[in-house]
């Protein structure tokens, strides 16, 4: 997974940099826009918030601190530095493009930061990949695909609708996250496996 989503990322992230998806991108947002109503409009930019910085750091840290404290110390560990990574690496990739934030119609959110990688899109993919990796091997692996994957492409999906993101930003951020949590994950799970197989 690690390889084939940091071969995901290269190429899309090449063609945005060539400006290759622009058009593209215009119109699947149009096409989104063109089914706005004002329920939606009410709705998403209360919504897109579960996917935000403050959201998903709440959430994480409540979880990390009962892992932590209930002896699961490497799972702990493996969802903080797959969240706390992810918004550090969205951060430094954002300053790498510099990318502009679409304008094709008037924002309901304001958002002052680049445009790709979409921030909500990767922060909330990093916890879900994270969860997910916890639960691996666990009898909650199924139910933690499809929550996670119903969550993180509803998050997707709202900063599209609220269009202050591409979709190929949403995409890379998902591409980046799961480079990010599968190299962590593997770093995690060998030194447990190790530690348990010294003990």
């Amino acid at each position: 997974m690690f390889l084939v989503a940091l071969i995901g990322f290269a190429m899309l992230a090449d063609g945005v940099h060539e400006g290759e998806t622009l058009k593209a991108d215009e119109s699947i947002l149009r096409s989104i826009h063109a089914h706005a109503s004002p329920a939606l409009d009410h709705f998403f930019p209360m919504y897109t918030e579960i996917g935000g910085v403050t959201v998903v750091a709440i959430v994480t840290m409540m979880i990390v601190g009962y892992l932590w404290f209930t002896a699961r110390r490497y799972k702990a560990l493996l969802l903080f530095f797959a969240v706390g990574g992810a918004a550090f690496a969205n951060y430094t990739v954002k300053f790498i493009f510099e990318r502009a934030r679409p304008d094709l119609w008037t924002h309901l959110v304001d958002e002052t930061s680049f445009s790709f990688p979409s921030g909500h899109a990767m922060g909330s993919s990093a916890f879900a990949f994270g969860i997910v990796a916890i639960l691996w091997n666990t009898k909650w692996r199924i139910p933690a695909i499809v929550v996670a994957s119903l969550y993180v492409i509803s998050v997707g999906f709202s900063r599209l609708y609220l269009g202050v993101h591409y979709p190929t930003d949403i995409l890379a951020g998902w591409l980046l996250s799961l480079v990010w949590v599968a190299f962590i994950a593997s770093v995690i799970y060998i030194r447990m496996h190790r530690k348990n197989k010294a003990a």
